[in-house]
């Protein structure tokens, strides 16, 4: 009896498990802003701003990916694509954002942990200067130094 109860649960677990992957599980080889907005708000437009006046190579080197997250259907890239699009609602509610909270951004490493959060459009530099002083920046820049 013991026998099938854990297989059950195990069976249980790995089915939760399955239907979650594809929805909220972010790509593990780059690090994501993820902008939670609806299209009006002036606050996509101030991000959108900011976003485009850093150019992409200093999202590339950081292997940093930008997705815009509506209150619902599927996400959009904002710089640094092609990526898979998620579905806004898993990704709202793995992050605990809720369609009501506004505008929110959110930066999740590689580990798949948010590591900044914030309720306004965030400069380029703010982000950068997060994401380069996280010990996995460090290794890749040490890494990669001529």
């Amino acid at each position: 009896m013991k026998r099938i109860w854990l297989a059950t649960l195990a069976a249980l677990l790995m089915t939760t498990e399955a239907m979650a992957a594809p929805d909220d599980r972010l790509d593990a080889s780059k690090r994501v802003l993820l902008v939670f907005s609806n299209a009006s708000d002036p606050a996509l437009a101030e991000q959108s701003r900011l976003l485009d006046a850093a150019g992409p190579n200093a999202f590339e080197e950081r292997d940093l990916l930008v997705l815009l997250v509506p209150a619902a259907g599927k996400t959009r890239v904002l710089v640094g694509g092609p990526a898979d699009a998620y579905e806004a609602a898993a990704l709202r509610r793995s992050r605990n954002v809720a369609p009501e909270a506004g505008f929110t951004v959110l930066l999740v490493g590689k580990d798949g942990g948010t590591k900044w959060q914030a309720k306004r459009p965030a400069s380029p530099e703010a982000v950068f200067s997060i994401i380069d002083a996280m010990p996995m920046r460090l290794d890749e820049m040490r890494r990669n130094r001529p």
